[in-house]
């Protein structure tokens, strides 16, 4: 980073918080706790806005106010950092005299993008392009990847294009080099991770229950997408708790796998708890989601579709 950095306290480098916290480890600690149910909450409650530069800079701010005292203002100093994935050159970030000028450039193109499931592949290579230019504005001086995807997520979402966060958080610094890669043109892994995002999504796409739960979708696919059985009103359900996926937990009894309503647990049983409960409210589907509930008398199973396989290659 530059010299003379005014963001740090001096001879250290740290950034300046509001903690007034001046070891490095105790801050990282410190943010990762603060930042994680800030990521939380706007998951439940996203920004609302044009997804241009305000946008970008309020979701800044809903995630590092109560860290930093810049939350949510373009940094003052340019930047420059060696990347090793780039041969040890810096991203040419943007200058800080024109950062609105360049985040209004960057954001316009999302006026007008549609996502393709038809052609996810070439979908995915634009909205990439895009996003890696939002990146590459490196608008703050702290916490540009975490603000460009949480900006991303919420695009895609309100656009009808859910992509997983379990692959694009898998592995943070990752997120970083994929799009240093993209910012110099080489956007083959980019696409590939938005790709298997949606693929993940979609999959994720329970029919008759609705949508699962990150952690009850990557169970159900490392068992190989098994049916889940709907229990009867007054079935009695015995097993292991595999996940709790929104208003549902899924049960390992044997072989099989049963969908529970929470409504039927006095509070969320945590996962491998062993349950014995006798259902009185049923799961409500899909089909029901917007009609009068009816007590079924009999188990129904539904089948999850089988996983796709994945042809393309992430290069990692």
């Amino acid at each position: 980073m530059s010299n003379g950095d005014p963001y740090v306290y001096p001879g250290t480098n740290v950034l300046k918080n509001l903690f007034n916290e001046q070891d490095k480890s105790k801050l990282d600690t410190r943010e990762q706790i603060v930042t994680a149910i800030a990521l939380d909450d706007l998951r439940k409650n996203p920004v609302k806005g044009e997804f241009d530069g305000s946008h970008l800079k309020e979701i800044h701010k809903r995630i590092f106010e109560k860290i930093y005292p810049f939350a949510g203002q373009n940094r003052t100093i340019n930047l420059s950092k060696v990347e090793p994935v780039l041969g040890g050159k810096s991203v040419k970030y943007g200058k800080a005299e024109f950062l609105d000028e360049m985040l209004g450039e960057y954001t316009k193109p999302l006026k007008t993008f549609k996502w393709d499931d038809n052609n996810k592949a070439a979908a995915a290579k634009v909205f990439g392009q895009i996003m890696a230019k939002v990146w590459q504005a490196h608008a703050f001086r702290e916490g540009n990847t975490r603000t460009t995807s949480v900006f991303m997520h919420q695009y895609a979402s309100e656009r009808g294009f859910d992509l997983d966060r379990s692959v694009t958080a898998r592995y943070p610094s990752e997120t970083r080099d994929i799009f240093a890669k993209a910012t110099v043109g080489d956007l083959r892994e980019l696409t590939n991770m938005l790709v298997e995002a949606r693929e993940t999504a979609l999959e994720r796409n329970h029919p008759t229950i609705g949508h699962l739960g990150e952690e009850a979708g990557q169970v159900l696919k490392l068992m190989g997408k098994p049916p889940i059985a709907i229990p009867s009103v007054g079935e009695n359900v015995r097993g292991q708790v595999l996940a709790t996926s929104y208003k549902n937990v899924l049960v390992a009894q044997g072989r099989d796998v049963k969908a529970v309503a929470l409504a039927n647990f006095d509070k969320a049983p945590a996962n491998n708890d062993r349950i014995n409960i006798v259902v009185k409210e049923p799961v409500k589907t899909i089909e029901q989601d917007n009609k009068p509930q009816e007590k079924s008398n009999k188990t129904r199973t539904v089948k999850v579709a089988p996983p796709k396989s994945k042809n393309h290659d992430r290069g990692r």
